[in-house]
C-alpha cells in the first residue's frame, strides 16, 4: 500500500511538471472551464461542483464576455480547450449568447469549445441551438448517466446538423457514468503541498469565475458547501488569481502550477472511484 501511494505521488508530480513546462514555455493554457449555471436539473450525489447544494444562479453575460476577452488578451487567443458547463449549462436562457462570445474571443479553430451537459434538455433544443454549434465549431459533450434518455437519438441529431458530439467522462469499457467520492477533511489538516502533487485535478481542471482563475474548481465552488452545511471553510485570496491584476500569462501559469492553501482540505488518498451513480440526498457524508 505504501509503495502504491509513493507511485501515486510521483506520477502526478511528474504530470504537473510536464504540464507546467509545456504551458509556460509556449505561453499556452491547455484548458479551462467555466460555469453558465451553478445549479443543475439532475443533482448527482458527491458532485464535485456541489451543484445539488447550490442556489439557482445564472452566469452574468457581461461579466462572462469581459472575462473571455481578458483571457484571450492574456493568452493571445492561445488556449487548447474551453468547457462551458455547470451545474447544467442548457438551463441558461442566454446559452446561445455565451456560445457566440466564447468563439468570438477564441476564433482559432484549434481551440476546442465544448458544451458539457447531462443531456436532459438536449433533444428539446430548437434548431437554432444546433446551427449555433455548427456555425461556431462547438462540440456537444454529453455525460451518459444511467438514466432513461435516448442517447442514440442525440448522436443522430448531432450528425444531422453536422455538429461534433462525444460522450464525456466515459469509455467503451465503461460507457455508463459512475461516481467519484472526493473526501474533504473539514479540519484542514492535510499537507497541502503533498495533496496537490497527488491530485489529478490540480493544474488539470483550471476554473474561471468572476475574473479569477483557480488551479481546480474547489476554490470557486466551496461556497455552496459552506452555505448549505453552515461550515466556514475559508477560501482566501491566495486560492485564486485575478486575471485583471495579472500582467502576463506566465505569471498566471506559474501560479496555477503550484499548491494553494485550500489543498489542505482534500484527503486525496481517501477518494474512491467507480461508485454506483445515484441522486444526491444532500447528505454531508457524500463529501466527507
Amino acid at each position: 500500500m505504501a509503495n502504491n501511494i509513493i507511485l501515486y505521488y510521483r506520477y502526478h508530480r511528474e504530470k504537473i511538471k510536464r504540464q507546467y513546462w509545456y504551458q509556460y514555455h509556449l505561453n499556452y493554457l491547455r484548458y479551462f472551464e467555466v460555469h453558465l449555471t451553478e445549479h443543475c436539473n439532475l443533482n448527482c450525489a458527491s458532485c464535485s461542483h456541489f451543484a445539488p447544494l447550490a442556489d439557482e444562479i445564472f452566469a452574468d453575460i457581461e461579466v462572462f464576455e469581459r472575462d473571455m476577452n481578458r483571457m484571450s488578451e492574456l493568452f493571445h487567443k492561445n488556449v487548447g480547450m474551453i468547457r462551458l458547463m455547470g451545474g447544467e449549462p442548457l438551463l441558461h436562457p442566454k446559452l446561445l449568447d455565451f456560445m457566440y462570445i466564447t468563439r468570438k474571443a477564441f476564433p482559432n479553430p484549434s481551440t476546442g469549445i465544448y458544451i458539457v451537459t447531462n443531456g436532459l434538455l438536449l433533444l428539446k433544443q430548437k434548431e437554432i441551438f444546433w446551427k449555433t454549434c455548427k456555425d461556431n465549431n462547438i462540440r456537444v459533450s454529453v455525460t451518459r448517466y444511467p438514466i432513461n434518455l435516448d442517447f442514440e437519438k442525440m448522436v443522430q441529431t448531432a450528425k444531422l446538423y453536422g455538429v461534433l458530439f462525444n460522450f464525456d467522462g466515459t469509455s467503451e469499457t465503461e460507457p455508463i457514468k459512475t461516481m467519484c467520492h472526493r473526501v474533504y477533511d473539514l479540519r484542514g489538516s492535510q499537507d497541502y503541498k503533498k495533496k496537490f502533487k497527488a491530485c489529478g485535478y490540480g493544474n488539470g481542471c483550471i476554473f474561471l469565475k468572476d475574473g479569477r482563475l483557480s488551479t481546480c474548481g474547489l476554490s470557486s465552488h466551496f461556497q455552496h458547501f459552506n452555505k448549505y452545511f453552515s461550515k466556514n471553510i475559508e477560501v482566501t485570496e491566495a486560492d485564486l488569481i485575478d486575471i485583471y491584476k495579472s500582467r502576463t500569462a506566465k505569471e498566471i501559469l506559474r501560479y496555477l502550477a503550484n499548491p494553494i492553501p485550500l489543498c489542505r482540505y482534500c484527503n486525496v488518498q481517501a477518494r474512491t472511484f467507480g461508485n454506483t451513480w445515484c441522486i444526491s440526498k444532500k447528505d454531508i457524508k457524500e463529501w466527507t
